[in-house]
């Protein structure tokens, strides 16, 4: 089995971050502790920490008031969201607790307690979300099921102002230069994914089915999620140019 292409040089931090989390996480369960080849897991854990680090020191701008406002918004909707779940989770009727499972589970997978993670991680995860919640027919049916579309709309509204936020605050405090800070220590953690990338599918041609397929299974469809983003993300600015002409 093959790695789903990818360009790290279109992800954001944030973004190339997470992608490197769900690695690390779902290549974890193998025993890389008896492999000769352990080192292609460990390289890939510390540049992916060494990253995460200059990402944190690049992003040291003193944050403004608007912007401490705006996080503390998304970061109450989304608890919010959390609750209601949970509440709904109780319920008797078996159709509105399984709806309630769904979601909290959806929640989880992008970060069950997202409103205490960095900005860049929240915003990053939060938009993956939001493309579930609009995309998987189940998770929609779940919506529906418990009256659960206002929590998604505040979500959206609180994220989209807090970026608008941050993208106003770093626009005064000039981006450019952190981001090229931070260049180095991306090709690094590309790199060793890759290597990693190229080991695991050696080793699901010579063994087939199994765990190192399910791993790039794994892998690919965090890749997916992520391309996916980006190509909305895409959309979105030709539609605003189109606006703006």
């Amino acid at each position: 089995m093959k790695t789903e292409q990818f360009s790290a040089a279109r992800f954001r931090n944030a973004e190339l971050i997470s992608l490197g989390d769900d690695t690390i996480r779902i290549c974890k369960i193998h025993d890389w502790s008896t492999s000769p080849v352990q080192a292609l897991y460990t390289n890939t854990e510390s540049s992916l920490g060494a990253l995460k680090q200059q990402v944190n020191k690049a992003s040291t701008t003193v944050e403004t008031a608007e912007v401490r406002e705006l996080d503390s918004l998304f970061n109450n909707s989304w608890r919010a969201a959390k609750w209601y779940c949970k509440a709904y989770m109780l319920s008797p009727v078996k159709a509105e607790s399984d709806a309630a499972t769904v979601l909290t589970n959806l929640a989880k997978t992008h970060g069950s307690n997202l409103h205490n993670e960095s900005l860049a991680v929240q915003n990053s995860n939060a938009r993956l979300y939001l493309n579930d919640c609009e995309t998987m027919q189940n998770v929609k049916d779940a919506i529906a099921a418990i009256k659960f579309q206002p929590f998604v709309d505040r979500i959206k509204l609180n994220l989209d102002n807090l970026v608008a936020g941050i993208v106003n605050r770093d626009e005064k405090a000039s981006s450019e230069h952190r981001e090229v800070d931070t260049k180095e220590f991306r090709v690094k953690l590309t790199n060793d994914l890759n290597s990693l990338y190229k080991y695991l599918e050696l080793m699901s041609e010579l063994n087939g089915d199994g765990e190192f397929t399910n791993m790039l299974m794994l892998i690919n469809e965090s890749i997916r999620k992520i391309e996916h983003s980006i190509s909305l993300r895409s959309k979105q600015a030709k539609e605003e140019e189109v606006v703006e002409e």
